[in-house]
């Protein structure tokens, strides 16, 4: 039996899985930087990460990456995954039991809540962006 779930070290969301976008602008974030004291006590969800996924939870960090409706990949900073949750789509049936085992990563979606723990300064922001997120999808490269 192998193993169905990826094992992510990154969170990366939309608005729609759950990206606090409200407290994290860049536009904002450039003009007048957002701080830990912002976010403090505050307990952030997200949902509908499409498939089964496992991430590192607290005290492990993950770093936190908005997608942005351009899909474009931005760097915001450090988290401490609070709760996972691993379901089936609604609507999805389950296999059969006495049919051929098969595992499609499309019937899964997995949520959770999480704290911010470190917020990047604009600069920092920058410099993490450009080494950490993939060239073609890089908020702030060329592709």
């Amino acid at each position: 039996m192998g193993c169905f779930y990826e094992i992510n070290d990154t969170l990366l969301l939309t608005k729609d899985q759950g990206f606090p976008s409200d407290i994290l602008s860049i536009e904002r974030h450039q003009k007048h930087p957002v701080t830990l004291k912002d976010v403090e006590g505050k307990l952030f969800s997200f949902r509908n990460k499409p498939a089964a996924r496992a991430f590192q939870l607290d005290p492990v960090r993950v770093y936190l990456f908005e997608l942005t409706e351009n899909d474009k990949w931005l760097g915001w900073g450090r988290v401490f995954i609070q709760s996972l949750t691993i379901e089936r789509k609604k609507g999805v049936a389950p296999s059969d039991p006495g049919g051929p085992i098969s595992f499609n990563s499309g019937d899964w979606v997995t949520s959770g809540s999480f704290r911010i723990i470190d917020i990047y300064d604009p600069e920092y922001q920058k410099i993490f962006t450009m080494h950490e997120a993939p060239e073609a999808w890089n908020y702030f490269g060329k592709g």
